[in-house]
């Protein structure tokens, strides 16, 4: 079975974005050919609708992906309930559509990142923190003590999440 990781790929596209002025001859230095980027732009959005409407689950994702999307992975094989809050899960998805939605304007971007924030939000645990992944299944013994009240079990940060929420000493 092939496995797609699927961040890069979103990472490329929003790069494309960002970078596209600056490698692309556009309008507003002289040269033509804006017609570029509006390709990469329109790649952009139709990889990001399937990467949303498809990859995603409760707004958040995993590592990696089968082709045909039936197998996720994070630190280990996920359920279909679970995302995963280390990097390159969930947070890193939401940044790159944030960085898409500064370069287009697309409100489609916000949108996207506002699911994914409310993803790991719904991941907080009592304690304040969080674990590596979140699982909406409420049956699920991996489900942990969330703030909102929706899960029981473990209530152990880690403190490895504090990389890509930017805390420092």
């Amino acid at each position: 079975m092939k496995i797609v990781h699927s961040i890069p790929r979103v990472r490329l596209l929003a790069l494309a974005v960002l970078f596209a002025p600056f490698l692309v001859p556009t309008e507003a230095n002289g040269l033509e050919p804006v017609g570029v980027r509006k390709e990469a732009i329109a790649a952009m959005k139709r990889a990001s609708v399937h990467y949303r409407q498809r990859v995603a689950r409760h707004g958040g994702y995993v590592y990696f992906y089968s082709l045909d999307l039936n197998k996720r992975w994070g630190e280990g094989q996920a359920s279909a309930d679970q995302i995963w809050i280390q990097p390159p899960g969930t947070p890193t998805v939401g940044l790159a559509f944030v960085r898409a939605y500064e370069a287009t304007g697309d409100k489609f971007y916000l949108d996207a990142a506002t699911d994914a924030a409310l993803a790991v939000i719904q991941g907080q645990l009592k304690s304040g923190g969080w674990t590596n992944s979140v699982d909406f299944d409420p049956r699920s013994p991996q489900t942990a003590a969330y703030r909102n009240g929706k899960g029981r079990g473990k209530n152990n940060s880690t403190l490895d999440e504090a990389d890509w929420l930017g805390i420092t000493n």
